[in-house]
């Protein structure tokens, strides 16, 4: 059995209720499980708290999160911050900064990656929507040693991913239900009407991101130029 997950992520005041996660069985082509791992968390930080934990805890071949794994490289070299990877970049500014608006402010203007001007996404790393996110990701993922490509590869890795990159890769933006019908998925009723009764899309984004993260270790991790790593901007994995 190999298992994807796939985590929308959330760095807001209500995360507790807006992080899914989404475990697929690849060899069964099947969505085998829905759900809110961090519900009982009552705020950002107390989930960043929890994720280690988490991961440790669950089984699965390879993990997918929507959320920044790193910064423009100008950002990283200004500020003097690593660029090993979100583990190290995590660990930096928890020490650096005390919240996700401290983070911002010493951000300066937001500036895309190249990964994300590879892959269209909507907002850079530090944008007003998207910093909150970006910080408790990475503070998530602070000191966590696990292999996450492009920096490290091993078993059980944890990626980036961009669920609107699948919809365009599948040509399926339009509804939920055409979407998880793109996917190919095998997926039970209940789910389904989990689903499309998600208004704000969370719980569909969960199962692209599992969709994004097995597609990518099926094909070994494709795509990231050398750059990727070095440069401490890291990579969005997807279908293609």
């Amino acid at each position: 059995m190999t298992i994807a997950l796939g985590v929308d992520w959330s760095g807001g005041r209500a995360a507790r209720k807006k992080i899914w996660a989404a475990r697929v069985d690849l060899d069964q082509g099947a969505l085998t499980r829905l759900w809110r791992p961090f519900a009982d968390c009552r705020d950002p930080a107390k989930v960043a708290i929890a994720v280690p934990g988490w991961l440790a805890e669950e089984s699965f071949d390879v993990v997918g999160f929507d959320f920044c794994f790193g910064l423009a490289h100008a950002q990283l070299e200004v500020l003097g911050l690593p660029r090993a990877g979100p583990a190290a970049l995590g660990w930096a500014l928890a020490a650096q900064f005390a919240s996700a608006d401290d983070f911002k402010r010493a951000m300066g203007p937001e500036r895309k990656r190249v990964t994300d001007l590879a892959r269209r996404t909507t907002f850079a790393p530090t944008n007003l929507r998207m910093y909150r996110q970006t910080y408790w990701g990475l503070r998530a993922l602070s000191g966590i040693d696990a292999p996450i490509p492009p920096w490290s590869f091993g078993k059980r890795p944890i990626i980036e991913v961009f669920p609107r990159h699948v919809r365009r890769a599948l040509g399926a933006e339009l509804t939920p239900s055409a979407e998880l019908l793109a996917t190919g998925l095998t997926i039970a009723a209940r789910d389904v009407a989990t689903i499309v009764a998600d208004r704000e899309g969370d719980a569909l984004d969960a199962v692209l991101a599992a969709v994004a993260s097995g597609s990518a270790l099926s094909r070994g991790f494709p795509g990231a130029p050398s750059l990727a790593a070095t440069s401490g901007e890291g990579w969005i994995y997807s279908v293609d």
